[in-house]
C-alpha cells in the first residue's frame, strides 16, 4: 500500500516529465531499429556484391523465364498449357536437353520460394520452417478430408547451380553428380542449419512434391547462413530443405506425365544463363535459344540480371561511403538521448525531493522508495518499449509492409506469435534483423533514468540517520 502511495505522489508531481522520458525513449528506439536494419541490409548487400564481382567477372547473366510470366502456357495465351498438350512433355525435355547441350554458354537452374508438403504428424521441425511463416502463416493446413499437413520451405537446384553456390556443410556430405541423375526411388536432400536439432544423416522423410509422394533421404546439413546465388542477394537456407533437380524416365501414366511436364517447365524456364561478356557471345546465345524454342513452340523471355545488379551495386557503394557517418550518428544519438533522460531524471528527483524526505522521516524504508521508483520507470519504460517494438515490426515498414498487414487481416492471422518470435527469438531469417539490441538499449535507458534518483535517495537516508 505504501508503494502504491509513493507511485501516486510521484506521478502526480512528475507525470509530464515521465511522459517526456517515455517519448524520448520511443523515438530513440525507432531510430536505433531503423539504423540496425539499414546497417544489416547494407552489410548483406556489400557482401553479395563482393562475392558476385569476384565470381561473375567477365560474364553476363540472363534469367530465362516463362514467356507469359507464369507457368505452363503455350506460345499463345489462349492455347492449352504445355502440360496438357499431347507432346508437351517431350517438347520440354528436348528443350531442356538443348539448353544443356550447348557449349556457347553455361546454364544453371535454381528455384527458391517453393515448398514441399508433409503430414502434420510426421514433421519434427518448428513453425519457422513453414512456408509463408514470415507472412504470419502458422499451424497446419487441411485438405478437406480430415488430413492435416505442413508446407515446408524448400529450394531446388541442378548440379551447375550447386557448384556455383559453394556451400559449406555442418554434417554429412555435399551433393555429388550422381545425386542429380535419373530418379531411382529416393531423392537425396540437404537440410538447412536449423534442422540440426530435429533430423540426422540417413533419416528418411516422406513428403509430397507437386502433389506426388516421394521418399527423401537426408545426406547432409548445411552450415549456418549458407545461400543460393541470386541476381541481387542470396537466399539464406537455414530454415529450408535443399533438393536436387533430378531427371525422370518415361512416365507410366497420365498423372506422371502431367507432373513431369510441370517439373521440366520449371527446370528449363527458370534458368540462369552465363555467357561471355562480348556482343558476339551474347548474340550467339540468343540465336541458339530462339531457334530451339521456336522449333519446339516453347514460350520464353529474358531478363538481364546484370542491369539490376549494377543498379544495386551503385546504390550500395554510395551508401558505403556514408556508413561511417551513419554509425557515428547512431553513437552520438544514443549518448545524447541518454544525457537528456539523465537530465530529466535529475529534475524529477529535485521536484520530488521533499516527498522523499517526508517519507524518510515517517519511517518508510529506503528499499520501498527504491522499489516505487523502479516500478514507476518500469511501467513507463515497458509500455514505451512495447509500443516502439510493435510499431517497428508492423507499421514502420522495416519488417512488414501495409500489403502484408492486409494479408494478416484477410486471413485472420494473429500477430502475437509473429511479434514474439521477431522480438525474442529472431526467427525471421528472411529479414536477418534481431530486435534484441533494442531491448538491451531500452534496459540501458531504464538504468539511466533511475541511477541519479537512486544515488540521491541513498544519500538522503544517510543524512536522516546521521541526524
Amino acid at each position: 500500500m505504501e508503494i502504491i502511495k509513493l507511485l501516486y505522489f510521484s506521478l502526480r508531481k512528475n507525470g509530464v516529465l515521465q511522459l517526456l522520458i517515455a517519448v524520448f525513449t520511443f523515438f530513440s528506439l525507432i531510430f536505433l531499429i531503423t539504423l540496425l536494419r539499414f546497417s544489416r541490409h547494407h552489410d548483406q548487400l556489400l557482401n553479395d556484391i563482393s562475392e558476385r564481382n569476384e565470381f561473375f567477372e567477365n560474364v553476363q547473366v540472363f534469367h530465362l523465364t516463362d514467356g507469359h510470366g507464369g507457368f505452363f502456357y503455350g506460345a499463345e495465351v489462349h492455347e492449352e498449357p504445355i502440360f496438357l498438350q499431347a507432346d508437351g512433355l517431350e517438347r520440354m525435355k528436348e528443350f531442356h536437353y538443348n539448353l544443356r547441350l550447348s557449349n556457347e554458354f553455361y546454364v544453371a537452374s535454381a528455384h527458391t520460394g517453393m515448398f514441399l508438403e508433409i503430414d502434420a504428424s510426421q514433421f519434427l521441425g518448428g513453425e519457422a520452417f513453414h512456408f509463408g511463416y514470415e507472412w504470419g502463416l502458422t499451424g497446419p493446413l487441411a485438405d478437406g478430408r480430415g488430413n492435416y499437413f505442413y508446407q515446408i520451405k524448400a529450394a531446388s537446384l541442378d548440379y551447375a547451380a550447386w557448384n556455383l553456390s559453394s556451400m559449406e556443410m555442418k554434417h554429412g556430405r555435399a551433393f555429388q553428380a550422381e545425386d542429380f541423375s535419373l530418379f531411382s526411388g529416393r531423392i537425396p536432400i540437404i537440410l538447412g542449419y536449423q534442422y540440426a536439432n530435429y533430423y540426422e544423416i540417413g533419416d528418411l522423410i516422406t513428403m509430397y512434391f507437386l502433389a506426388f509422394q516421394f521418399d527423401f533421404e537426408v545426406i547432409g546439413i548445411l552450415a549456418e547462413n549458407q545461400r543460393l546465388f541470386n541476381e541481387v542477394t542470396g537466399t539464406y537456407l537455414d530454415y529450408s530443405i535443399l533438393k536436387p533437380l533430378i531427371s525422370f524416365g518415361n512416365p507410366l501414366n497420365e498423372e506422371e506425365r502431367r507432373f513431369q511436364s510441370i517439373y521440366y517447365n520449371n527446370k528449363s524456364l527458370s534458368a540462369y544463363i552465363f555467357v561471355d561478356d562480348t556482343p558476339e557471345a551474347v548474340n550467339q546465345m540468343h540465336n541458339i535459344i530462339y531457334t530451339a524454342a521456336a522449333h519446339l513452340n516453347i514460350p520464353y523471355s529474358f531478363s538481364m540480371t546484370d542491369h539490376t545488379f549494377v543498379l544495386h551495386g551503385e546504390m550500395v557503394n554510395l551508401i558505403h561511403h556514408h556508413t561511417g557517418v551513419i554509425h557515428r550518428l547512431l553513437i552520438n544519438s544514443i549518448l545524447l538521448i541518454a544525457l537528456i533522460i539523465l537530465f530529466l531524471s535529475t529534475i524529477k528527483y529535485h521536484r520530488q525531493k521533499s516527498v522523499y524526505q517526508v517519507h524518510a522521516l515517517l519511517g518508510i524504508s529506503k528499499s520501498k522508495q527504491w522499489l516505487a521508483l523502479l516500478l514507476e520507470n518500469l511501467i513507463f519504460n515497458g509500455l514505451t518499449v512495447f509500443i516502439a517494438l510493435y510499431y517497428s515490426v508492423f507499421y514502420s515498414g522495416i519488417m512488414y509492409t501495409s500489403y502484408q498487414r492486409a494479408f494478416f487481416s484477410t486471413y485472420d492471422i494473429s500477430r502475437w506469435p509473429i511479434f514474439w518470435e521477431a522480438v525474442i527469438f529472431d526467427s525471421f531469417s528472411f529479414y536477418h534483423l534481431s530486435l534484441q539490441p533494442a531491448l538491451s538499449y531500452s534496459l540501458f535507458l531504464l538504468l539511466v533514468s533511475i541511477i541519479y534518483p537512486t544515488i540521491k535517495i541513498h544519500q538522503l537516508y544517510k543524512g536522516v540517520r546521521s541526524k
